[in-house]
């Protein structure tokens, strides 16, 4: 017969083997083939000159900055639109306004759409499908507005929204259809007669577009890094002026490969400009408003977003001089969001859409000159420009023309004024072109620049301090402000030190790198729980073994203590016959519960944490060594690094059964058919989930409370029976039980949010999902268990209201000991017992 040792050596060889072949699949999954099919043909990078700085340097000066619109161009950048046939509110009405308002009035070079452009998903949000109306309704505004018609004016890419459930991969997606650009990705050199400037749209989406939920997360893979190595390079050996990316997904949320000569992110993003990026919307409660990060590793700055759906947010981009600066601002909307007026499923092409309730243009600035140090990239850019300008310059779009008295500038918070004390004399000058209302996009080929200039000496700000600048447009009462900018500005071109960007917590987000971060939890979490497994099978009976042989062991001692509570026997723990007093407890209810003396000194505060180490050690030692509870949780931690979490119909649209079934794996997605591996970030963090919602709660809550079910038999065979004392359960007692199942339920009810794959999975996820749905109705009987124990056996909690009447064997009589139903599951809470028992009655 097979000895205990053996056997858990062979659950550490067990474990090996599991972890083996965990490596094994994370190797396969990361070697996964690049997009073929979905990008743009490039020939492979080759790596530069051994002589290469890595990072493209600034375009040699070109002289001063004067008064002139000359190299100055704008861009504007909008994401996440979401068209869709079920909201009620946002994203069709507000593109329809930004694409009849605020883009003829600001009259740009470009504009570039970061993904998202429909929103794919159903009624129910459960599901996800390429609704044709949707892409209906989105050609047909392009087509109403005309950005179509304007060449190499109007970009779009893809989101993840955009990829959901492509059943027939990118060639036949409405994307591929329907968007302006009709690509997964594009390369387009923006010439102009004073430098070329580079846009590069990664497309992250992964090889396989899965339905939701699992399609947040993004991958830039080799082929993807290959275009970016090889833009860069040109850039460089070109003198190329600027290089700009973008991606739906911001870089924290991507999983990043290398370029075929072996480069990276840290190798290549010192070479980018600017990284403009949408997807995150403005997270939860508005916690990230603005989201905006500079990675110093990286030298490179990375600006997110807000959405068009439902904040109706757009970004204008001026370039001036090769100085980059831009703002985020809102639609002249009456609410926001807008309602939709416009039935899309009935008519998506209609030729005019109501509009929606519109409010006064609100104007809006833009500083270019100096440039804010808040957001600077010295690096990247020719800030050394700024001390030797001769002008403040600024662009400023209004409906209505703007008189340069009604324009007001400030320098940290002083009005500027001669020194006569009157207003800074020449005041602002209209050096831009012509003012305009906003003329139809594709009526006019040019960039409309509405140029302001101030001259100033920007040696008085030459101290290496930060210094404020505020562009204030007043009313034609003067005294009312229609419009404000505020910049933070240093002349020495360094980025400011006083002041951050102000993104708060949506920053940080942004110079997160979750890739790493979750696979290191991951892992290191596993690897926990496995070890703490292993290591109390191994040695958790040489544990129990050095804490009982103690003469007074320090479990015992709690035992004892509490057996004595509210009498006057003296402490069996020394210290000159002091005695203790405590409130009787079963063991695990608060046992960091500071102990009183009688004088009522406090105890040594390490005690009690002693006290909580061992009774939490000794809990799990006790699951542990509950066959019954070890085998199933030690089987989910093995089998949810070595097998697929579930099999579905990932791609449900998809005709082939080897393109629409996968393999949900903890490092990717496999499926059978020419793609194979599909690694992706959303499984990691499932599986991360996973542990912390499902797995560590229970077997949390198994050594705490389940202990008792399969202790009770054990009781009852020792001859011992349970009585109900005299004392009724308190009001407490009963709030503090029914709060407990509550809180259960409350667990089980959220661990169970997986049922949500159904809809879009099909029911086979139900079959083929040990570590999900055979686990969690596991889990559910083990507490359906526990608590039908507690019912039949009449006890709220393991308190005082329950006594255990022991039967002594040797006396042949009942010995009249009244221990807790906790204590009483504890052989050693017995023999305490009975030694008190005897001393106080002189037997020993």
């Amino acid at each position: 017969m097979m000895t205990s040792v053996t056997t858990d050596w062979i659950l550490v060889a067990l474990a090996i083997a599991a972890y083996f072949q965990f490596w094994r699949l994370n190797s396969n999954a990361s070697a996964s083939h690049s997009k073929s099919s979905a990008v743009i043909s490039k020939p492979p990078t080759e790596r530069p000159p051994a002589n290469w700085s890595g990072r493209q340097p600034p375009p040699p000066s070109s002289g001063a900055i004067g008064d002139s619109p000359d190299s100055l161009f704008t861009w504007i950048q909008i994401s996440d639109i979401h068209i869709s046939r079920y909201l009620p509110k946002g994203g069709f009405p507000h593109f329809q306004s930004f694409l009849e308002n605020e883009l003829p009035l600001v009259g740009p070079d470009l504009v570039i759409l970061t993904g998202d452009l429909v929103d794919s998903k159903s009624q129910s949000t459960l599901t996800s499908e390429q609704y044709l109306d949707e892409w209906l309704a989105y050609q047909a505004m392009l087509n109403r507005s005309g950005v179509l018609e304007r060449q190499a004016f109007y970009f779009d890419q893809r989101g993840n929204h955009d990829c959901f459930n492509l059943g027939d991969g990118f060639n036949g997606s409405e994307f591929a259809k329907m968007s302006a650009v009709r690509r997964p990705g594009y390369v387009y050199h923006h010439r102009k007669t004073f430098g070329t400037y580079n846009f590069v749209a990664l497309d992250a989406c992964p090889n396989v577009g899965t339905s939701r939920p699992f399609n947040f997360f993004g991958v830039l893979d080799n082929a993807d890094m290959n275009i970016l190595a090889s833009v860069v390079d040109k850039a460089g050996a070109e003198g190329h002026n600027h290089t700009f990316v973008a991606t739906h997904y911001p870089t924290s949320t991507l999983i990043t490969g290398f370029a075929n000569d072996g480069r990276g992110m840290k190798d290549l993003a010192p070479r980018v400009s600017m990284w403009v990026c949408g997807h995150l919307h403005r997270l939860v409660l508005d916690i990230g408003k603005k989201m905006y990060a500079f990675h110093a590793s990286w030298n490179l700055l990375e600006l997110e977003l807000s959405d068009m759906k439902d904040n109706a947010v757009f970004r204008i981009v001026a370039v001036d001089h090769d100085m980059i600066s831009f703002t985020d601002e809102y639609l002249s909307l009456e609410t926001i969001p807008s309602p939709r007026l416009h039935n899309i499923i009935d008519s998506p092409t209609e030729a005019n859409p109501t509009p929606p309730p519109r409010k006064p243009f609100k104007p809006i600035i833009l500083v270019t000159n100096p440039r804010d140090a808040r957001f600077a990239s010295p690096g990247n850019e020719p800030v050394t420009r700024i001390r030797s300008s001769k002008f403040i310059r600024f662009l400023l779009w209004s409906e209505t023309p703007v008189a340069p008295e009604d324009i007001r500038l400030s320098f940290d918070g002083q009005v500027a004024t001669s020194s006569s004390g009157e207003p800074l004399q020449p005041m602002p000058r209209f050096k831009g072109d012509q003012w305009r209302r906003g003329v139809p996009v594709n009526e006019t080929g040019e960039n409309f620049l509405p140029l302001w200039i101030l001259q100033w000496n920007p040696s008085v700000f030459d101290d290496g301090w930060d210094h404020e600048l505020v562009v204030d447009v007043i009313g034609r009462d003067g005294n009312s402000v229609l419009a404000s900018k505020r910049i933070v500005f240093r002349v020495d071109g360094a980025r400011a030190k006083n002041e951050d960007m102000g993104s708060g917590l949506g920053g940080k987000v942004i110079l997160a790198r979750f890739s790493p971060f979750l696979k290191s939890c991951f892992v290191l979490a596993h690897v926990f729980l496995t070890a703490a497994f292993l290591l109390a099978r191994l040695f958790g009976d040489k544990f129990n073994q050095k804490v009982t042989s103690h003469p007074v062991g320090l479990r015992e001692r709690i035992l004892a203590d509490r057996s004595r509570a509210g009498s006057s026997a003296p402490s069996e723990s020394g210290g000159g016959g002091q005695q203790v007093l405590a409130t009787p407890q079963p063991i695990g209810s608060r046992p960091y519960r500071r102990l009183r003396t009688r004088t009522g000194s406090t105890r040594d505060g390490m005690e009690g944490i002693q006290l909580c180490i061992l009774w939490c050690y000794s809990s799990f030692l006790d699951l542990v060594g509950t066959p019954s509870y070890f085998y199933p949780l030690f089987s989910y931690l093995l089998y949810v690094v070595s097998f697929p979490w579930f099999l579905g119909s990932l791609v449900p649209s998809a005709t082939d059964d080897s393109n629409r079934i996968g393999a949900f794996y903890t490092v990717g997605i496999w499926f059978w058919n020419d793609e194979g591996w599909i690694p992706m970030l959303d499984t990691w963090f499932y599986s991360l989930w996973s542990l912390i919602s499902l797995f560590t709660p229970l077997m949390l809550y198994l050594a705490a409370r389940g202990r008792a079910l399969h202790e009770i038999a054990g009781i009852r065979a020792n001859g011992a029976s349970i009585e109900r004392s005299a004392s009724a359960g308190t009001v407490l007692r009963i709030a503090v039980f029914a709060a407990e199942k509550v809180l259960v339920i409350l667990w089980l009810f959220v661990s169970v949010r997986f049922i949500n794959m159904v809809p879009s999975y099909g029911a086979i996820t139900i079959f083929t999902s040990p570590p999900l749905w055979w686990f969690w109705l596991w889990a559910v009987a083990q507490v359906g268990m526990i608590w039908w124990n507690e019912v039949v056996f009449k006890f709220f909690r393991r308190g005082s209201q329950y006594s255990i009447v022991v039967d002594d064997a040797e006396e042949g009589e009942e010995d009249g000991l009244n221990l807790t139903f906790g204590e009483a599951i504890d052989s050693a809470s017995v023999t305490a017992r009975r030694r008190n028992r005897s001393r106080d009655t002189g037997l020993i």
